[in-house]
């Protein structure tokens, strides 16, 4: 448990860690008002019990904890009552607020976990995609932050919950020593005994709960990708079944969870008031004419006990929650381990040269696709990739651009070789890349292209004439609406070969030295796509790396590279 507070806290910013040392102070504060609180309920019902003989006596000097002299008559009696009811109600929202800091602080916390883990797998490059597929990455994004800062809440409500616990505790065994002895040794074995026998169930439980939200996401996603193929082959029923199996395991872990967690306060609730009928039963056949007197003494402990109670089951509630959610945190730390230092590098514009592949050899699935190619790519040259499929020329762009590790070889960026992650920033800061299938989200065709980027009259004008060169007219609009039409969320406003055509605008609009497509044309029809190579081919601020099975397109270029199929 030492650890996974540790883990924990270790997520946590100065800010944060500053803010819980305030909530539990003021947590103090409030347990300290609240014995106040139970003093004041008690001698209050002493007045209603006994008020002729409180008004006769006059003046009120021991006042259980305290040592005061009250000179009791009706106004001081109403102020009493009413100082009563500000305590108590100071005392509730006190707690209210406390109750609402913890909230707002660990839903803070839980998005911080989820942007934090969006970052570093933005940036990392060394994640092993083999073990974290985008489902597991959705997972950990969406879910498990989530549960990370439930586990944060349950930490800080049972500080919280122990320290008001612990005043009240004090109080009564003041207030009667032995009474509190006995509740207080009943309620810890109770407690004790019943978490030891669900502890390994919740641990074994928790595991299984991440195991089945990875598959959950996962079935999902992967419907989500071949959705045509299903609807063809009527394999709704099929994915559907899949995917309603682990919403049902999900469902029972989750009930599980909540049924062992609610059953002591059930027990709890038939043995206290199992308590207050015997000691109703006593004071009325036992003390008889002395009922009056013991009241307020009764009513003092039944309070104490039904503030305590409550923050008792609390405390338990909340290490059942630690239990069931510690997976969350094992799986954040193992996402944590790798580096990621990418946004603190400093990206400075270099002046390309050349980029050299020098013995360059590539594995996939474990078998060698590219083995010692040698090639040195000049600045302001187009060249053109082909060959069959499988023999790595994705894999081959990867590499340049830093997405793949190689074999062995070595790579030199004008006559620099490329050893650390700062020269990959540099090569990095000089590319730009276009997949067969680019990614283009729901915003107008201006904010695809343009990004990040500001549009000020220089790049408007540098913008007009990359949609000359992409080729990109649609349906004839003016260069304004053009830019203001909105794609959409299915993208039902533009095609394959349109998208493609933003992609490579996109590409160009960001200044690279070296633009790499891979295949990233052929969606486009004949026409257009001839007239977009001849564009780029004639482009004079760029290397070009072209990947394509096209044989016409070949014919276009001056350096023509041949991958062939290696032998095993």
């Amino acid at each position: 448990m030492k650890k996974l507070f540790l883990n924990i806290f270790g997520l946590l910013n100065t800010n944060t860690k500053k803010k819980i040392f305030y909530l539990l102070f003021f947590s103090i504060i409030i347990s300290t008002l609240e014995i106040i609180n139970i003093s004041l309920v008690g001698y209050f019902v002493k007045i209603i019990t006994q008020f002729s003989d409180l008004l006769n006596s006059q003046v009120i000097r021991n006042f259980y904890l305290f040592k005061i002299d009250i000179t009791l008559n009706k106004n001081n009696i109403i102020n009493f009552i009413l100082l009563t009811w500000v305590v108590f109600v100071f005392v509730t929202l006190g707690n209210y607020f406390i109750n609402l800091i913890i909230i707002s602080l660990t839903n803070k916390v839980s998005f911080n976990i989820s942007d934090n883990l969006f970052k570093k797998f933005l940036v990392n490059e060394k994640i092993n995609h083999s073990k974290y597929n985008f489902a597991i990455i959705q997972n950990l994004v969406f879910s498990e932050s989530i549960r990370a800062g439930s586990i944060l809440m349950s930490i800080l409500l049972i500080l919280s919950k122990i320290i008001y616990s612990l005043f009240i505790i004090i109080f009564l065994i003041y207030f009667n020593f032995k009474l509190t002895l006995i509740m207080v040794f009943s309620l810890t074995l109770i407690y004790f005994l019943y978490l030891m026998f669900i502890k390994k169930k919740f641990l074994k439980k928790s595991l299984l709960f991440t195991k089945f939200n990875k598959l959950r996401f996962e079935i999902f996603n992967r419907t989500l990708k071949g959705l045509k193929e299903i609807r063809v082959y009527k394999l709704q029923k099929y994915f559907f079944k899949k995917f309603s199996f682990t919403s049902l395991y999900l469902e029972k872990i989750r009930i599980f969870f909540k049924a062992f967690d609610i059953l002591p306060k059930t027990i709890l609730d038939i043995l206290i008031f199992s308590g207050i009928v015997v000691f109703s039963i006593t004071i009325i056949f036992v003390l008889e004419n002395d009922i009056n007197k013991h009241l307020s003494s009764a009513a003092i402990f039944l309070f104490a006990t039904y503030r305590l109670l409550p923050n008792i089951q609390q405390i338990y509630s909340n290490y059942n929650t630690l239990n069931s959610e510690r997976s969350s945190i094992l799986e954040i730390n193992n996402f944590n381990k790798y580096d990621h230092n990418f946004f603190n590098i400093n990206q400075k514009n270099i002046n390309f040269e050349q980029l050299k592949l020098k013995n360059i050899s590539i594995q996939y699935d474990n078998k060698t696709v590219i083995k010692n190619f040698n090639y040195n790519f000049l600045d302001n040259e187009k060249y053109i990739l082909h060959g069959p499929s499988g023999v790595g020329k994705s894999s081959l762009l990867d590499v340049i651009c830093g997405f793949k590790e190689i074999k062995s070889g070595d790579i030199y960026l004008n006559k620099r070789k490329i050893f650390t992650k700062v020269d990959l920033i540099k090569l990095r800061n000089i590319i730009s890349y276009v997949p067969q299938k680019p990614f283009i989200f729901n915003a107008t065709v201006l904010e695809n292209i343009v990004l990040d980027q500001k549009l000020n009259k220089e790049n408007k004008k540098r913008l007009k004439n990359i949609l000359k060169i992409c080729d990109i007219k649609f349906r004839n609009l003016s260069f304004e609406k053009l830019l203001k039409l909105k794609i959409g969320e299915d993208f039902q406003n533009i095609s394959g070969g349109e998208k493609q055509k933003i992609a490579i605008a996109r590409a160009l609009f960001r200044k690279p030295k070296i633009l790499i497509l891979d295949e990233s044309t052929n969606s486009i029809d004949r026409t257009s796509e001839d007239k977009i190579v001849n564009n780029l081919i004639s482009y004079q601020e760029i290397l070009l790396l072209f990947v394509s099975h096209n044989v016409s397109l070949i014919k276009k270029f001056k350096n023509v590279i041949k991958l062939n199929k290696i032998r095993h």
